[in-house]
């Protein structure tokens, strides 16, 4: 009957909160909605209209040629609502990256801004028409100083209009925190233009795991762990068993 009394006091309440516990989450968890990536391609024309800079004194030049274009793509965290009118998503969007053939600009890239990202979709859910802009300063911090600091590239697509345009060594003029509020060409700027739409085509679109489906695998590991911790404690010697 000792022996018996001592058996039980092995399986310490701790245990069973526990045990509980990782239930509740369990719970909690399987209650967060799926997640899904999806990726929307873009492939604009080539540009035929060109204007190179003259001179280079300020900045990081570069040249463009009728052979360049805007590509890129927007990765969301989930497909985009149908019949959107030109929308704000850029709270929905967990990546993008474009380029002119020159640059390439990427929402990793920490001096990587973005002017604005709108859309319009159909009835599925496939973009029909963008309104974006995106840019990349050349050095941090921008400032009006004169210097490389107050350059930055970058790529516009104004699918209402239509105007697909890359601008490198662009000259702000006014700054506000990270971002330029106010900006203009000159000698030392190219850009590279094309008046027409391109085309955006709906990708795969990639589960990622959520809350739940982690929670369960992270609830299962514990209790699989906690189921082969009491079998050691009983098979184990009364001198060798572990405390909790």
């Amino acid at each position: 009957m000792k022996r018996s009394s001592a058996r039980h006091a092995e399986l310490p309440c701790p245990v069973h909160i526990l045990v509980a516990a990782l239930l509740a989450v369990v719970v909690l968890l399987t209650a967060s909605p799926a997640q899904a990536l999806t990726t929307y391609t873009f492939s604009g024309p080539t540009f035929d209209t060109i204007d190179n800079h003259s001179t280079c004194v300020v900045g990081t030049c570069a040249e463009y040629t009728t052979a360049h274009r805007v590509t890129g793509t927007i990765i969301t965290a989930s497909v985009l609502n149908p019949n959107l009118g030109l929308q704000d998503i850029s709270g929905l969007v967990s990546s993008w990256t474009f380029s002119d053939g020159v640059n390439t600009i990427a929402s990793t890239q920490p001096a990587a801004r973005v002017g604005q990202i709108h859309a319009s979709t159909d009835g599925a859910g496939n973009i029909t028409s963008v309104s974006l802009n995106v840019y990349l300063w050349q050095a941090l911090p921008p400032t009006l100083d004169g210097t490389a600091n107050e350059r930055f590239n970058s790529i516009t697509i104004l699918d209402f209009v239509p105007l697909n345009v890359a601008t490198t060594n662009a000259r702000c003029t006014e700054v506000s925190g990270l971002d330029c509020s106010l900006f203009a060409n000159n000698t030392d700027s190219s850009t590279g233009q094309k008046s027409a739409m391109g085309t955006w085509t709906t990708g795969s679109t990639q589960s990622i795991p959520t809350l739940s489906e982690w929670g369960q695998l992270i609830a299962f590991a514990l209790v699989a762990g906690i189921g082969a911790l009491a079998l050691h404690r009983r098979a184990a010697p009364d001198g060798q068993r572990y405390s909790m």
